[in-house]
């Protein structure tokens, strides 16, 4: 790219865990350290979410300049501001261009708005039929029990894709991963490499003690902080190795031997990796599946897999916490079929006395959810585009476009496409901290006309934002103590 008389080395996509205080505290602490390395001109951070310049002045003037830092703090623990806009405030350095397509983006605020409000109708049906449906799994035979735990754990978040392939490989047994499950095999070699850090982290800071951290560019020393391979590699082919004592040597060639392996990871394909996983995990089912005595055990179990796996997916649906993947798996068959075809899948079950029918705000609900859903994914085009029009115009070399887990795929994918030289990384937060509350699409989504105004919470939040940011709200909780 050329941003205005300069070239844009590169393209900097951190995934963002929105509303979560200990991810935005990460990131705000990633954009210092990038725009104190960034010696030529601001730092350009693009946003989701929001579209033109983002003025952080219009609360940063409201704050007097020795109540600036500890005010800014707060209101980042509060959810009122993010990561980017917090540092911002505390560094002129820092330019939000907000980078959405406004009519998309509103629209796809009102398809979110029709599945908050009617959220309270369908509450009480969910937590019921998910009870349901924990009563199915443990009807299934032990083995498929601890798988579908497996993807369940996977699928909320709550396990790391590492250790769930583990567990699948372990349910594989010691015969060989079949070729058609290439990418899987790739992944567990970089998941075993990366269970060596410990030995890499030592080696890492001999080189920098004999290198010296002042000089380390920007982007190698966030990777390092990141864990981000692609990073680090472009540095360390750069190191002059005639400047190293012979331990220094030694450790670069182990970190290089690391790092390159570790690097192929970049090589995987996404959306071959997911349907590679799918597969397995569908190869896995069958192979304890074959173990039944009769084909009408195995065509029962098989047929409770199916619905309890349907109502995974619909709640998931519901509660707005679809991953990409879940997206993809929604919309083929037989998971579009209606809500009837779960109800007579359990009648055929003999399970359809103690089946709970879902309240009428349960078709609306869905057909809303699945139109989000799909044009949160449209999204991503307008995004990018707008990201690589803003590098364009920008007076800097470096630009950090900020985005949502959800958005990473299918933004990777479109600079692929474009041809635009890029790193992901996602800043480092402790998910087992007592701040660490991660907070579904419903509360997140929205940013409206002014951008700075963030709706974190559906009805009527864009007023009581504004009311916190009124001079008096500021003086009152601030000011007088």
């Amino acid at each position: 790219l050329e941003a205005g008389k300069r070239a844009v080395s590169v393209l900097t996509i951190i995934q963002d865990a929105h509303d979560n205080y200990e991810a935005q505290l990460a990131l705000s602490r990633t954009l210092a350290e990038l725009a104190e390395k960034e010696k030529d001109g601001p730092l350009l951070v693009c946003v989701e979410g929001a579209w033109g310049p983002v003025n952080v002045n219009v609360v940063k003037n409201k704050i007097p300049p020795e109540k600036i830092e500890s005010t800014t703090n707060d209101l980042l623990k509060r959810g009122l501001i993010t990561g980017e806009e917090h540092r911002a405030m505390l560094d002129d350095r820092i330019h939000i261009m907000g980078v959405e397509n406004q009519k998309m983006h509103r629209v796809n605020t009102l398809w979110q708005k029709t599945v908050i409000d009617n959220t309270p109708g369908i509450n009480p049906w969910l937590h019921e039929i998910t009870e349901w449906r924990k009563d199915l799994v443990k009807s299934l035979p032990p083995p498929i029990q601890d798988l579908i735990l497996a993807r369940d754990s996977y699928d909320k978040g709550e396990s790391e894709l590492n250790y769930f392939l583990k567990i699948l490989v372990r349910h594989w047994g010691k015969t060989p991963i079949p070729i058609e499950f290439s990418s899987i095999k790739t992944f567990i070699e970089i998941a075993r490499e990366e269970e060596v850090d410990k030995e890499i982290k030592p080696m890492i800071h001999i080189l920098l003690e004999e290198m010296g951290r002042d000089g380390m560019p920007a982007t190698p020393m966030i990777s390092l902080q990141n864990n981000n391979p692609r990073g680090l590699l472009n540095w360390w082919e750069s190191v002059d190795q005639t400047k190293l004592s012979v331990k220094g040597r030694e450790s670069y060639e182990k970190v290089r031997t690391r790092l390159k392996t570790r690097e192929s990871a970049e090589t995987l394909e996404p959306g071959k990796l997911q349907r590679e996983i799918r597969a397995f995990y569908s190869a896995l089912l069958e192979k304890s599946l074959a173990n039944l005595p009769s084909k009408n055990e195995h065509d029962l179990q098989l047929e409770k897999i199916k619905l309890a796996r349907w109502i995974s997916l619909r709640v998931h649906l519901a509660k707005l916490e679809l991953t990409p993947e879940l997206l993809t798996e929604i919309l083929t068959e037989p998971m579009v079929y209606p809500w009837t075809w779960a109800a007579q899948k359990a009648e055929t079950l003999n399970l359809r006395d103690h089946f709970p029918p879902p309240p009428r705000e349960w078709r609306k609900t869905e057909l809303a959810a699945i139109k989000f859903y799909r044009l949160a994914s449209l999204r991503n085009g307008p995004i990018a585009a707008g990201t690589i029009t803003a590098a364009r115009n920008a007076n800097t070399s470096k630009v950090i476009l900020v985005a949502g887990g959800f958005h990473a795929p299918g933004l990777q994918a479109e600079f692929r496409q474009e041809g635009v030289m890029h790193q992901t990384f996602c800043p480092k937060f402790d998910i087992k901290s007592p701040q660490f509350e991660l907070r579904k699409a419903s509360n997140f989504m929205s940013k409206e006309a002014t951008p700075l105004i963030y709706n974190p919470s559906g009805n009527n939040a864009l007023e009581k934002r504004t009311k916190h940011f009124s001079f008096q709200w500021v003086k009152k909780t601030y000011l007088n103590n």
